[in-house]
């Protein structure tokens, strides 16, 4: 009598994990932590295969410097570049139409 034998192919089930895996990936953004963790295992179960797709660029988690600019109030005066006015009042001279006040208010 003949005894049937069931025989399975690993290399069947490795092409069903990896065509999942790739199923899984399609349309996946590059910078996706899904996409990069699924590369990940294709690297590892499939180096070879994992070179034809392109690697994952992750974001970094540190948002990105932002430039902006900002325009300072101008700075206060240097005392020392002030003019120097003299503090003492200087005396003015009178004339005689000053002196007389009849004169000063004459219309």
């Amino acid at each position: 009598m003949t005894q049937t034998k069931v025989v399975r192919f690993k290399k069947h089930k490795e092409d069903q994990e990896m065509g999942d895996l790739l199923s899984q990936m399609h349309g996946l953004n590059i910078r996706d932590s899904t996409y990069a963790i699924l590369h990940a295992q294709l690297r590892r179960q499939w180096p070879t295969i994992a070179n034809d797709y392109p690697k994952p660029e992750l974001v970094s988690a540190t948002p990105q410097p932002t430039t902006y600019s900002y325009q300072a109030p101008p700075a206060a005066p240097n005392p020392n570049t002030l003019p120097q006015w003299s503090r003492t009042p200087t005396p003015t001279t009178l004339t005689s139409s000053f002196d007389d006040p009849n004169l000063f208010f004459q219309t």
